[in-house]
């Protein structure tokens, strides 16, 4: 008896994840993932060297604030001054002073840990915000640049030490 195969016929079948044309698409998308992640790496880089620091931020809204108010004014100028040092405070420390008036924001200080020293020369800007209603103009310039440089004292002093 002799021993044959039987016909069997050849039956190739490549599966698409073995072809050429699938090591292509997925190279491609791979190298768009790739460049897609190195581009967000790079923009978030980029983003944090940029980033300012609060009181870096206030202080720089300080300078502008100089320039953009004159004597003539004023109101807007401590309005402006109130809410660079209210946002200052809430970047700060947290605290939730952007609906307080400048009184009670005073008071509500008082009940914070927030150095006394500080909060007597900020006293002292609102209570040149209420002068200016009532002096001349030579007064209203002399006080806005003493309360613009006690705006920069109360921010410097409240830098942290590892960041000065």
């Amino acid at each position: 008896m002799q021993q044959e195969l039987y016909g069997i016929y050849p039956m190739w079948h490549v599966p698409f994840w073995q072809t050429t044309t699938f090591y292509v698409l997925m190279a491609l998308i791979i190298s768009a993932l790739l460049v897609t992640v190195i581009i967000v790496l790079i923009r978030r880089a980029k983003a944090r060297k940029n980033k300012l620091m609060i009181w870096d931020k206030a202080l720089q809204e300080l300078q502008e604030m100089r320039t953009q108010y004159d004597v003539t004014q004023a109101k807007e100028y401590y309005a402006v001054l109130s809410l660079i040092l209210k946002k200052y405070l809430h970047g700060r420390y947290g605290y939730d002073v952007y609906s307080k008036t400048d009184q009670e924001l005073l008071e509500y200080l008082a009940t914070t840990p927030f150095p006394p020293a500080l909060i007597a020369q900020l006293q002292s800007i609102v209570e040149g915000s209420v002068l200016v209603k009532f002096a001349n103009a030579q007064a209203i310039q002399e006080q806005m640049q003493r309360d613009f440089n006690t705006s920069i004292s109360i921010i410097t002093k409240t830098i942290p030490p590892k960041t000065k």
